[in-house]
């Protein structure tokens, strides 16, 4: 973090080292240093500074928790206000952090327990726009037509937009179903089970369950959690967010 940092604040006055600080270890030098820099920047330069901290799931998991809480004492060192921390996940901290029991004893996850939000797949609109640009930069070989059936098949997600854009570029569907044509495809079927392995236990349990039209089975707790996540649609109705990953669900065993 501290190297990050000062790549990316090089442009700004340097903070001055106090000599006189002594450190107990290598650890605790690393710790002081960090601090003054973010001190400086937010106290002395008067910024705000955000850590984007992505594929946080292993340090929620493994910790430890002292370590976690210096990203608490970050901020609370006169620093709220100006520093803040987005933190990327695939799976809930308070799952990840069962085993020091983070949501009973971490200050840090105090500063976001409120503001946990679940990444959707794309809108319509940003979906468009993003096989538009897909499109573009292979020079235009897809029409109107074959792009609108991609969106139709991958619902907005990102990464099942340029996984299907590419499949079809390599090999055109030659059928009619095209939904099973890609559904047979190993590199759509790793791409829907990383989905799929992104989510905790209960909501596989439940999306299997749904997708074999055993609905009556599964909590409707579990049910909301997956509708927040984008991966049911909105409504009454129990209908995916793309005709390719409900296919990915029926071929799973119950």
């Amino acid at each position: 973090m501290l190297e990050r940092l000062q790549i990316a604040t090089a442009h700004l006055p340097t903070p001055t080292i106090d000599p006189k600080i002594i450190s107990l270890n290598e650890e605790d030098t690393y710790r002081r240093r960090l601090q003054t820099q973010i001190n400086h920047i937010c106290q002395v330069l008067q910024h705000k500074l955000m850590f984007v901290l992505d594929d946080f799931d292993i340090v929620f998991k493994e910790g430890p928790l002292h370590m976690l809480e210096q990203f608490d004492s970050f901020r609370s060192d006169g620093n709220k206000g100006r520093l803040s921390y987005l933190i990327i996940t695939k799976q809930l901290p308070t799952v990840l952090g069962r085993r020091f029991e983070l949501e009973k004893r971490s200050k840090f996850y105090d500063l976001f327990r409120m503001n946990i939000f679940a990444l959707t797949p794309y809108r319509r609109a940003d979906a468009v726009h993003m096989l538009h640009y897909l499109n573009q930069q292979a020079n235009a070989p897809l029409d109107r037509k074959e792009l609108a059936q991609i969106h139709y098949l991958c619902g907005g997600h990102a990464r099942l937009l340029k996984v299907v854009f590419e499949a079809w570029l390599k090999q055109p569907p030659a059928t009619v179903d095209i939904v099973k044509y890609f559904a047979d495809s190993p590199d759509i079927h790793q791409t829907c089970e990383r989905i799929f392995i992104a989510l905790h236990r209960q909501e596989r349990e439940a999306a299997v369950l749904i997708a074999h039209n055993r609905q009556s089975e599964v909590n409707p707790l579990i049910v909301d959690h997956l509708r927040r996540r984008g991966l049911l649609k909105e409504g009454d109705s129990l209908e995916w967010f793309s005709p390719l990953w409900a296919e990915f669900l029926r071929r799973k065993r119950l």
